[in-house]
Order: C-alpha cells, then structure tokens, then sequence
C-alpha cells in the first residue's frame, strides 16, 4: 500500500522492540552535594511532529569505566564510551509523540539507573519540577494514584517512578543548571564555571544521541521539512491570491455600482426636482455652549477614537435651538457633516484590507454614542443637554431627497454655507439612492466615506 510521507518517517521511526524497564539496583547512600551528572536532551525538526528525531545525552564528568562500570540497566539502555574526562551514555529517541522534554525525561531515567548516588543537573525546568514532585511523594511513601497511560510521556514518567522507587529517593537529587550559558554570565558570577561546562558537555552528547537515528533518516527528515515549506508557502501564496482577487473584484464591483448610481441620479434629476434639506440662517444662530475641555479627560479621549475630532466638531458648530414644530437636524446629517469637516471616522478601517469596513448605519451609531459621552464631559448646562434629545414629532425630514421614512430629528438646526448645503445633499442622495449591494435581509451595508 502507497504510504505518504508521514506515514513512511513515522514507520522508519518506528523500533519493533516492546516496552523495557530495566531498573536500578538500591543504593544505600544518600545524593552528593555537588552535582555529579549532566543531562540534556536534543529535537531536530520540531516544527512538524511527525519529522521530528530526538537523542538523550548523559555526561559524567571525572567518571571511569574502571572504578565504576555501567551498570546493567545503562548497558540497556544507551550506548557509552569513555575518554580522559568522563563518560558519555547517548540513545537515540524517536516515536510520534516525542519533544524535547521527552529527550530530557529519557537522559534523566538512564542517569538514576547507573550505580551509586545521583546529583543530576538539567537546564529543562519542566523536567526538573515533575521529577522532584515525584521524589518527594516517594520520600512520603505516598501510593502513585497517576494514571501513566492517560499522562503526557506516561510511560517514561511510569520508568522514572519505579527507577526512583527501586534505587532509593534519597539517593537522587535533582537540580537546576543554566542551559546555554555564556563566559560573561559565569565572569558576573551568574553561573558557575562547573555548570556551564557540564551542560554544554551533556548538550553535545545529546547531539550523539540525534546521529544514533543514523545519517539517512536525518537527511529525509531534513528533504521532507524543505518539502513541507514549500507546500506550506505555496498555500499562502495561493491564499493571498484569492483574497487579493476577491479585493480586486468586490473594489470593481462597487466601481459599477457608483457609476450606475450617478446614471441613475442623473436620470432621477432630469423626472424628479430634488429639493435641498433647509437650514438656518448665521445670523439667527449661537455657538453651542461648552464648558469644558477633552484635555481633562484623558482615560476617555484614549477610549474613544474620535472623541477630539467631536470635540472640535461640536465647538465649531453655529445652531439655532428649534420648537418641537420646527425641523431640527438629523443625526444622519450631523455624521455627514462631521466626516465632511475632515474627520476621522469614528469606527477606523482594518489594517487587513480583506475586511469589511463600518458600514452607514454603524459609523453613524458609533458618532451618536461617541458624541453623547463627549457631551456629557464637556456641556454642564442641562437645557443646552437637552438640544441633543430626539424630536418625539414623527415627520420625513428628509423627504426632498427621497427618503420618506422618519428619521429622528435633534432640538436644534445648523447653519452652514450653501457650498456645504450642495455637498451634503449630494451625500444624502448618493447614500439614499445609490445601488447597494444586499448582504442580509434586513438591512443593505453601505459605506459613509
């Protein structure tokens, strides 16, 4: 049967011997002070499971294979050699669910299984903290109630236990070493001279334990992680292909459709006489009361995007309050104006272009909640408050543009240049009938630019 290539480096990593716990034999004496073993683990390829290749490293330094052999338990597990400054014991660690830590748990076992007392040093934190909780419940001859085979490295964790237990807690001791530390940290006296060494000493022996795998497997491993780039760079490319086309057509489409709205407003014109929203006159009007300044709040200017825009907005507005009879401006109109003074849009646009951008309806929702919050810091006077308040009188303010549904009105009009008047009658109109695109059944999506 044709395999993938999961599947093939999965069974070349595959070993066909069964589960094996060869146990210590017990040790009456109790852990050196000093450390007196060095372990490390190594995981090549880490970005994809099931390429991964790990390799476990044990240095013993000052060690002799003449005044202390391997014991029987070591023999079985890894392979050693001696030189003049200690030994080395390095095995290889394959298997899908392998990690790094695992490569530490599995250098950590083979340490406590040699003969005499143990002062293991390990740079991986993860290790040392399981590793000594679980000394210490043997040390209280409390009964493991851990389920290995539903824990995380289970089985290894299961040969650590019984390691321990058949060796004796008080001959194992496990302690915490900088990995990969410099000549600066151990000359500032952050890390001793023996630590470093001894660490970088197990690290290289981890790498022996990785070469186990032998050259072939590793070169595989490397040919399929390229492979894997690739296909995952070319995936992105596409991806970004499509939004970027999506983008292109929605950007050509909406194009379209302001050009056949211009078609059709100007078809409309030349059948319908529309008449221009009307406002007040500058000299009927006053500035709008303001007692305080966004300056003073700054927690709130920093919440609310457009709060100094508003601020500037509402300062320079000329408004005469109206009677209940009288038409007042529309919250639709006060938006537009405020995005035609050069504003910054109350909802900003996504830095990812393939988003949507705030649609009329929410720009405009987002401005009245913005501007009531500016209000109520910088308006005192709850009579000039009250401008702000809706019109309970249900009438079509806006009916000469061809909307004839209510819209609320405020308790005050604007006064504003007959330039500005064309301008925000072009936008009401481009807004009200322009072609929109429908995305739901409730409601078209248009944009307030």
């Amino acid at each position: 049967m044709d395999s993938n290539s999961r599947q093939a480096f999965s069974k070349l990593k595959r070993t066909n011997q069964g589960p094996h716990m060869p146990l210590p034999r017990p040790c009456q004496m109790n852990a050196p002070e000093e450390i007196n073993v060095y372990t490390d683990g190594s995981w090549i390829f880490p970005l994809k499971q099931f390429l991964g290749l790990g390799g476990a490293g044990i240095w013993w330094p000052a060690r002799n294979l003449v005044d202390v052999p391997l014991s029987t338990a070591e023999e079985e597990l890894a392979h050693g050699d001696c030189n003049a400054e200690g030994v080395r014991l390095f095995t290889s660690i394959g298997g899908f669910g392998g990690s790094s830590t695992r490569t530490e748990l599995a250098a950590g076992v083979i340490a406590i299984s040699s003969q005499g007392p143990v002062r293991l040093g390990t740079d991986s934190e993860a290790f040392r903290s399981n590793a000594v909780g679980i000394i210490e419940s043997i040390k209280r001859s409390d009964r493991r109630k851990a389920q290995w085979k539903t824990t995380s490295d289970g089985d290894l964790w299961e040969h650590f236990f019984k390691a321990v237990a058949a060796k004796g807690a008080h001959s194992v001791r496990i302690t915490k070493v900088k990995g990969h530390a410099t000549e600066e940290q151990v000359a500032a006296g952050e890390v001793r001279s023996q630590g470093k060494s001894g660490n970088d000493a197990a690290d290289a022996v981890a790498d022996l334990g990785v070469k186990v795998h032998g050259e072939d497997l590793i070169k595989l491993g490397g040919l399929c992680r390229g492979r894997r780039k690739r296909y995952t760079r070319l995936v992105g490319n596409i991806q970004q292909h499509i939004v970027e086309a999506y983008q292109i057509h929605w950007q050509l489409k909406d194009r379209e459709e302001r050009l056949a709205g211009k078609a059709a407003y100007g078809e409309d014109r030349k059948k319908d006489k529309f008449e221009r929203p009307k406002f007040v006159e500058p000299n009927e009007c006053r500035k709008l009361r303001i007692q305080s300044t966004m300056g003073r709040f700054a927690g709130a200017k920093r919440k609310l995007q457009a709060a100094g825009d508003i601020e500037k907005f509402l300062r320079g507005l000329v408004i005469k309050p109206c009677a209940e009879s009288e038409r007042g401006i529309t919250w639709v109109e006060l938006s537009i104006l405020f995005r035609m003074h050069g504003s910054v849009k109350p909802i900003p646009d996504a830095k990812d272009r393939a988003l949507r951008r705030g649609t009329a309806r929410q720009l405009i929702d987002s401005f009245k909640k913005q501007r009531r919050n500016v209000i109520e810091k910088l308006v005192y006077d709850g009579e000039e408050k009250s401008l702000f308040a809706l019109l309970s009188l249900k009438t079509t303010p806006l009916r000469g543009v061809g909307v004839e549904s209510h819209i609320p009105m405020l308790f005050f009009s604007v006064a504003i240049t007959e330039g500005c008047q064309v301008a925000l009658t072009d936008e009401l109109l481009r807004l009200f009938t322009r072609p929109v695109r429908r995305t739901s059944r409730r409601s078209a999506r248009v944009r307030l630019s």
